[in-house]
């Protein structure tokens, strides 16, 4: 099956409205990945925000969800997720915008150890976002920025053009970063993501803005943690108007953070690969109309960065990492249109990245199973017969790229092959059903000799002074494979001279083996009485 395929979906109906951000994690430690919904609602109009939480087990998601309540009068925004308070529990950080005051605020859920999810507090910000159900109100982001073991959080504010930073105290309370909230040098920060982009082992803040007008390019903006407070560290263009969305990740393999951003009004995705001390590159500009949100993933196993695509209006699409800094977008594409998050991880425990995203009309999560079944190598194979055999009995094993795959071969590993090549077939069958094969051959070659018997010397005797025609018989000749021929020169049957002449007979089978051997004909003259 070619790599990415997506023939399996799963529709989560979370029963809420204007469902647009997403997170995941085991939130009941159970080994599956859980799914945590933030539904915006309509709060003007009276219907309130919520989460919708999807717990998984060894037969699928629960539905309906488990429904967690936002406060009054609170929009629900960018939503994260992470063991807050030390006690191996994924809780949860909900970003909100207060419908009345247009205060950005957070909430913070604890989970009571995967009995569900308590609030715990709700805390203002200091920024202002968009009071309207938007894509483009605050997002989240938890991580370790400042190093002691707590995870932070970070937040943006995109009406009063900043973003501000919460250091968890490891209880699952948070205070201001000194500072916070931080001025951003360009207008209206949406997106914002943590990566180590320094490589000094602590992530830095990583948000882009998207100015005031679509025809200006936005900008990224890259601010560290630096004596208890956050200090700007980069500061560059999209190369396009609107960025929307960011990724991280090391797309060129060189060991440091690479960046990829949407510019929904240029249509585009563009990489920037990172120099390790805060300074990037622009790698490529990648046209795709209608491009809204951007994650990694893996698509085809291969251990290498790929990036999937949530497009408005279009089949969503993949961008397939090629090691080097450059993608290449695949002819494949999911059947689900989205215009809003993208998340991947892997949902059915099948070994490989499964991606999903909100639909926002209908208030439902589309989960996209990764179907890929994909062989690294299929390569041929060419050993030496088994001593004595016409042939060889072979074990072989092909490389796939993808785990929990069921592989047969015919013939079957392990069987005879005869001298010679022969085709194997392998077929890999994953855990959705999804088959893929390969063909390569196996090529045993004769390495082995005939060999030749029964050479004995004869003597003679003519009264013919020149010589005398002498029959001989002929040598036995054995081997590993059958019907060898032998020729031997003088043949039997030639006129042979007086004295001794050498007979050499050269034994040859069908893979061009050769052994010799000789005898002597001691021709004599007879003596008269």
């Amino acid at each position: 099956m070619v790599c990415p395929a997506y023939t399996s979906t799963l529709i989560l109906d979370t029963g809420e409205t204007n469902s647009q951000f997403l997170t995941n994690g085991d939130f009941n430690h159970n080994g599956f990945i859980d799914l945590a919904v933030s539904n915006q609602g309509a709060v003007p109009n009276g219907v309130p925000s919520s989460i919708s939480v999807f717990y998984r087990d060894e037969n699928g998601f629960t539905v309906p969800p488990t429904q967690l309540t936002v406060p009054t009068n609170k929009i629900a925004q960018g939503i994260t997720s992470g063991d807050f308070n030390h006690d191996t529990y994924i809780d949860l950080a909900l970003a909100t915008v207060d419908a009345i005051t247009g205060n950005d605020e957070i909430s913070i859920y604890l989970n009571q150890a995967g009995q569900g999810f308590t609030l715990l507090n709700t805390f203002s910000t200091g920024g202002i976002g968009l009071t309207s159900p938007s894509r483009l109100g605050p997002r989240i982001v938890a991580a370790d920025f400042n190093g002691d073991g707590n995870l932070d959080l970070a937040i943006t504010h995109s009406v009063s053009n900043n973003f501000s930073v919460f250091l968890g105290q490891g209880n699952g309370t948070f205070v201001a970063a000194t500072g916070s909230p931080y001025s951003v040098p360009v207008n209206n920060p949406v997106p914002i993501i943590a990566a180590d982009i320094d490589g000094d082992g602590l992530p830095e803040v990583v948000l882009a803005s998207e100015t005031d007008s679509v025809v200006t390019d936005g900008a990224i903006s890259i601010f560290k943690y630096t004596n208890g407070s956050f200090t700007q560290l980069s500061l560059f263009s999209t190369l396009g108007f609107t960025p929307l969305s960011l990724a991280s990740g090391d797309f060129n393999l060189d060991g440091n953070m690479d960046l990829a951003v949407t510019n929904i009004n240029s249509g585009n995705v563009v990489i920037f690969l990172g120099g390790g001390n805060g300074t990037f590159s622009n790698s490529s500009i990648i046209p795709i109309s209608n491009v809204q949100f951007v994650t990694t993933t893996d698509v085809n196993c291969d251990g290498i960065i790929d990036l999937a695509l949530s497009v408005e209006g279009t089949p969503n699409l993949f961008l397939l990492g090629n090691g080097d800094g450059t993608f290449t977008q695949s002819d494949i594409a999911l059947d689900d249109t989205g215009s809003l998050e993208i998340i991947s991880a892997d949902f059915n425990n099948d070994g490989r990245q499964d991606v999903a995203v909100p639909n926002k009309d209908e208030g439902t999560v589309t989960i996209n199973f990764n179907n890929c079944v994909a062989f690294t190598s299929c390569p041929d194979l060419l050993v030496d017969n088994d001593t004595g055999k016409c042939g060889a009995t072979v074990d072989f094993s092909v490389v796939t790229q993808c785990p929990g795959l069921s592989i047969s071969y015919f013939p079957p590993s392990g069987s005879f092959f005869p001298v010679g090549t022969t085709s194997v077939t392998a077929i890999a069958v994953g855990l959705q059903n999804n088959v893929e094969s390969c063909t390569f051959t196996v090529t045993v070659k004769d390495t082995e000799a005939p060999v030749i018997s029964g050479l004995k010397d004869i003597d003679v005797e003519t009264v013919n002074p020149a010589g005398t025609i002498v029959t001989y018989p002929a040598p036995t000749v054995t081997d590993n494979c059958p019907n060898p021929t032998v020729i031997c020169r003088p043949p039997s049957g030639s006129f042979f001279p007086l004295g001794i002449t050498t007979v050499i007979c050269t034994a040859t089978d069908s893979s061009g083996n050769t052994a010799t051997g000789s005898f002597q004909v001691d021709v004599n003259q007879m003596e008269e009485e």
